[in-house]
């Protein structure tokens, strides 16, 4: 019987890519992308709605991705691509933006301390290399690149 619903149910051969990448800054958030032939996806993320984490839930995620790759292997589902990692534009843009940012602190700061003789200049020069490194860290981490579902990419699974 037709209630006019639209089921969700797909099968394996639906699917046309699956994607693995990470985000966040205070907490780490792994997420899987799975692409749908009609062009709808489900993401699956290793944090709760508030984007908290648990070994539990880094556990469970860790063992979803694995048996999805497991039962995805490429030789009987090769329309299916394996992708890691951000769009290269986003990626560019991380690193650009993030570098003006820690450029722009580090200016100010060595303003603040060579021309007003505030201490509080070496506060943001520190604040410029820490925000530089954290966002190219997260950024090199996110480097678009292809894989196999045999060889998962171990770092983006926390």
């Amino acid at each position: 019987m037709d209630d006019g619903r639209r089921t969700n149910d797909v099968g394996y051969g639906d699917i046309t890519a699956v994607n693995l990448d990470s985000a966040g800054l205070k907490v780490i958030a792994d997420r899987c992308t799975i692409t749908m032939s009609d062009g709808r996806s489900l993401r699956i993320v290793n944090t709760d709605p508030f984007y908290y984490t648990s070994a539990k839930r880094k556990a469970l995620y860790r063992d979803f991705v694995r048996d999805l790759h497991s039962r995805l292997p490429a030789a009987r589902y090769p329309q299916i691509r394996f992708t890691e990692g951000w769009p290269l534009w986003q990626r560019q843009g991380m690193l650009a933006l993030s570098a003006l940012v820690a450029l722009a602190l580090t200016v100010f700061g060595l303003y603040m301390f060579l021309h007003l003789g505030s201490a509080r200049g070496l506060i943001l020069v520190a604040l410029a290399a820490y925000v530089y490194w954290k966002f190219f860290r997260t950024a090199l981490k996110n480097t678009p690149r292809d894989y196999t579902p045999d060889r998962l990419p171990d770092f983006l699974l926390s």
